[in-house]
């Protein structure tokens, strides 16, 4: 567009956050108590609301699933059940929580802040009232919902680091001419996101089966070191699919996040997935394993 010709999509665009969101939806319904670990659950293909039929992306059925399972294949009908049993109002306080519908800070202007949906916002917004099968869309990552690549990479920062959450930077520290540091820049808190421990331990354990055994296993056979991540697949309503895969690695000592969208690039195992294999094989030839 040559009247917007320097769009930095990774903090101005705003885009369904697709299945990467199940990561809330699955912390929201771990934390108030509305599943755990050990529940099994059965998706048929289809999951059966109030006389109306929501599909999954495997109209087959993935059989029975754990939590973890269900986060290694995103199986969409655990997470809709998972979003009517937590509630469209309080899944939004739990993005909220993890920095979605929040500007970041980063020192760059025109950070958008995306949009987290709730009952009194679509009334207020659109002056309709809110529908059940609305929440179920939203809780994969549809629906409403929209978010920058950077809230995406943040969000993935914070189950690696089981909480913390720091502002992003673009600069480490200023350096004069003369060598001598003139400004150094210290890690700042921007929010910390408080789970149990054994609710942390069931989300890094299905992101990483998501690479060892689930959506994102081919793309990242055989890759050193072991990583966690989630793929993600955002109908944009256009006929076409934008693909998300966001990621932290090393998986046991995390020591970088990324986020990675592909503008209407299809499923996300097939486009986004390799561009972040690339990424982390050019940083960990630099910076090592």
């Amino acid at each position: 567009d040559s009247h917007n010709p320097l769009t930095n999509r990774a903090i101005q665009s705003e885009y369904p956050p697709g299945s990467v969101f199940k990561i809330v939806t699955a912390s929201a319904a771990l934390d108030t108590g509305q599943t755990n670990a050990d529940e099994v659950f059965w998706d048929k293909g289809v999951y059966v609301y109030q006389g109306w039929s929501f599909y999954g992306w495997d109209t087959n059925g993935l059989g029975k699933l754990t939590l973890v399972d269900a986060l290694a294949w995103s199986s969409d009908p655990v997470f809709y059940e998972l979003g009517r049993r937590v509630g469209v109002d309080r899944l939004a306080d739990y993005a909220r929580t993890f920095g979605f519908g929040e500007l970041s800070g980063i020192a760059l202007s025109g950070e958008v802040a995306g949009i987290v949906p709730t009952i009194a916002w679509k009334q207020a917004t659109y002056g309709e009232e809110w529908y059940a099968g609305e929440t179920l869309i939203d809780a994969i990552g549809q629906g409403y919902y929209l978010a920058t690549p950077l809230q995406q990479a943040l969000l993935l920062m914070a189950v690696a680091n089981r909480g913390p959450v720091y502002r992003p930077r673009l600069v480490d520290q200023v350096v004069g001419p003369d060598g001598q540091v003139k400004q150094a820049y210290s890690p700042e808190l921007l929010r910390t996101v408080y789970l149990a421990p054994q609710h942390w331990a069931v989300l890094q354990q299905g992101l990483r089966q998501v690479v060892a055994a689930g959506t994102g296993a081919g793309v990242f056979k055989d890759f050193k070191p072991a990583i966690a991540g989630k793929s993600g697949s955002a109908e944009t309503g256009r006929g076409t699919t934008h693909s998300w895969f966001a990621c932290y690695a090393p998986a046991e000592q995390p020591r970088i996040a990324v986020a990675v969208l592909i503008d209407e690039g299809g499923e996300g195992s097939a486009a986004a997935a390799p561009v972040v294999r690339a990424i982390l094989e050019r940083y960990f030839s630099l910076y090592g394993s």
